[in-house]
């Protein structure tokens, strides 16, 4: 999957899948159509600024945030919330730690956990990460090792269950949007200029 994508684009592949009805399920917010409408959501503060930068969307972090929305959802899957009964192989240890996951997938290694979900206003190092997964009855995030090519754990590596850690950042930041920040108009409008006039640059 590319990192960043033009809007009609991201907007083609949401309508041959089902990636519009469920970010309308999942968000509450009518499924942005065009430009202006991804710059309002992200100018209100309605969605993450990391989704939408420099007039492209970046599909990864918009999976990846749909993925943390629908792990808060009451109805949310057992392998994608903390309060609903997990299955046997996804029962953390008393530190957290699950040894043979259901889902690898759900798992995120924690240096994209730092750097792609984790919003400024919360800043943590790698070593303080280490201690808030460490802390498993207070915290409550799953993690795990991913395996080597022996296809053993490797030691020095952790993955995080990134609907526990979603959920971690919402009970931390302030719940202005989702704890991401807001955009102020001057900013909003400056980066609208910005992709407006790399546009007619490329013509």
């Amino acid at each position: 999957m590319p990192l960043e994508v033009e809007i009609g684009a991201f907007h083609e592949l949401a309508e041959a899948t089902n990636l519009a009805e469920s970010w309308e399920k999942i968000t509450g917010i009518p499924f942005p159509r065009d430009e202006d409408d991804w710059f309002e959501l992200v100018g209100r503060g309605d969605i993450p600024v990391e989704l939408f930068v420099s007039g492209k969307i970046r599909p990864r972090q918009v999976l990846s945030y749909l993925e943390g929305r629908r792990a808060q959802q009451p109805d949310a899957g057992a392998d994608n919330t903390v309060n609903a009964e997990v299955k046997k192989n996804d029962e953390p240890d008393e530190r957290g730690y699950v040894e043979s996951p259901t889902d690898p997938t759900a798992y995120v290694p924690a240096t994209d956990i730092l750097t792609e979900h984790t919003p400024a206003a919360l800043s943590v190092s790698m070593k303080e990460l280490g201690t808030i997964l460490e802390d498993y009855h207070v915290n409550r995030i799953r993690w795990t090792r991913p395996l080597g090519k022996s296809r053993q754990p490797m030691r020095n590596r952790r993955s995080v269950h990134l609907g526990d850690w979603t959920a971690y950042v919402k009970r931390r930041v302030p719940a202005d949007a989702d704890g991401f920040p807001r955009l102020s108009e001057a900013e909003l409008e400056s980066r609208k200029a910005a992709v407006r006039n790399s546009k007619h640059a490329g013509k």
